[in-house]
């Protein structure tokens, strides 16, 4: 059902205001996806719909790309960035409904019962939702089984990290587990994963040598602390990249795409 709405006083558009500080869509169990990449991969995939705001802008180039069946609330260009708090010039915003977290466990079986490789990216207190978002789309570039956010990290159906991912978390598992830890050793213990941890040291395998198990997982630690010593102690190996010129480190998302690369290839 589509209105044509003349005030963002409706009601039917508060999940949508003042994105920058308003929570009411997570809270309602909701995640919203920006712009016409986004909203399209959001009506492609699994995800059940929920309600699309859209401005006069992209009215003419999304109308027939409307999925059936959802509120559809149209606006003034305008009244879509007073409505959002920002210069909106995406067009469009679509909330769709979370689904439960996958279960890790579940997920490599599924791999296993497929005889598929199992590669997971492990992010333990990745902090920046832009970071969250591109560690996102770097593994289902490279084809991971799923990213695994441990719970201090950011929330990766958050709006910006989705439109950091484009949308790519909405077409492979992305598990939360409130037991990192526990969830990891479990299926290390059941499927023989062999757990990497990325590290800064020079002492560790360098990763052009690193050698690469059917089933392994790699872990990703915070922004500026990287992994913390327990954590490196609980994996089985420490790799490395080498680097030049005096260079100490990589943002996680771009380090994240050099080491999938070399595990993958």
């Amino acid at each position: 059902m589509i209105h044509h709405l003349d005030t963002i006083d409706d009601p039917r558009l508060d999940i949508f205001r003042d994105l920058r500080g308003n929570n009411l869509a997570v809270q309602q169990g909701l995640f919203i996806a920006e712009g016409p990449t986004v909203a399209r991969r959001l009506f492609a995939s699994d995800y059940e719909l929920h309600s699309i705001v859209l401005n006069d802008a992209k009215w003419n180039a999304l109308d027939g790309e409307l999925p059936d069946g959802v509120e559809i609330c149209r606006v003034s260009n305008a009244m879509a960035s007073e409505l959002v708090g920002y210069s909106f010039h995406a067009g469009i915003l679509a909330a769709g409904i979370r689904q439960p977290t996958p279960n890790l466990e579940t997920v490599c079986g599924a791999a296993i019962a497929a005889d598929k490789e199992i590669l997971l990216v492990v992010a333990n207190e990745v902090i920046d939702r832009q970071n969250v978002g591109a560690l996102i789309r770097v593994a289902s570039a490279f084809g991971a089984t799923a990213v695994v956010f441990g719970p201090r990290c950011s929330d990766p159906f958050s709006r910006r990290a989705l439109r950091v991912s484009m949308g790519n978390g909405l077409f492979f598992p992305i598990c939360q587990p409130n037991d990192l830890r526990a969830e990891l050793t479990a299926v290390r213990q059941q499927f023989g994963l062999k757990l990497f941890a990325t590290v800064l040291d020079e002492r560790a395998v360098q990763l052009p040598d690193v050698e690469k198990p059917r089933h392994r997982a790699i872990l990703f630690g915070n922004e500026t602390h990287g992994l913390s010593d327990e954590w490196v102690k609980f994996c089985d190996e420490r790799v490395t990249i080498p680097m030049q010129r005096g260079t100490d480190s990589l943002n996680v998302a771009f380090a994240a795409g050099i080491f999938l690369y070399e595990f993958t290839r």
